[in-house]
Order: structure tokens, then sequence, then C-alpha cells
């Protein structure tokens, strides 16, 4: 019985770490894996504030690919915060600029 007991207990400590919202920096898969005002960017899988987010994806290749130059602030708890085109400026520093892109609001997206 005291086998089954600690068993348990063990069982139930380790359902409760799983359950544990995550701070910066920390590794995580989905947006709920965050505490409160942090996303989980999708390219690094970290928990981060919409700061540090932007941060990474005005450095990243698709911001000067594609204009994906924000973190996406308005996805689900289930999802990952994605970098996305946010307006003209994101457009305007991106390669297809040259090509005369503009930014599609219904898509968030730089389109030619």
């Amino acid at each position: 019985m005291k086998r089954l007991s600690t068993f348990a207990g063990l069982a139930l400590l380790f359902l409760v770490v799983l359950a544990c919202k995550k701070g910066e920096g920390s590794k995580c898969y989905l947006n709920k894996d965050c505490k409160d005002n942090l996303v989980c960017l999708s390219e690094t899988h970290e928990c981060a504030s919409l700061e540090k987010g932007n941060t990474a994806c005005a450095a990243s290749t698709g911001c000067k690919a594609y204009g994906n130059c924000k973190v996406s602030s308005t996805v689900a708890a289930e999802e990952v915060a994605v970098c996305i085109a946010k307006s003209e400026d994101d457009c305007k520093q991106s390669d297809c600029a040259k090509d005369g892109c503009t930014f599609d609001s219904a898509r968030q997206t730089c389109v030619k």
C-alpha cells in the first residue's frame, strides 16, 4: 500500500510540473505552454514577449524575403506565434518591394 501511495504521489507531481506555464526563454510547443503575455515563437519554440518576438521576426530571413517582420499576437492559445507582415512598411523592407508588392491586410501578407 505504501508503494502505491508513493507512486500516486510521484504521478501527481509529474502532472503538476507538466501543467505549469513556462517563463521567457523556456522551450514550448504551443502558446498555451507559456505564461500570460508571452507567446511561443514558431521558429525557436521558445516563450518570448511580443517585443522580443518582433525583434526575432525583424531579424529573420522571412522579414527580408517576404515582409514577415512582426509576430502575430492574435493567434489562438493552441497555436504558435508566427512572423507575419502587419503593414505596408513591413512589405517595403522585403525583397519583393523591388517587384512592387504591397500589403494585403485581409491575408496579412505582402503580395504582387
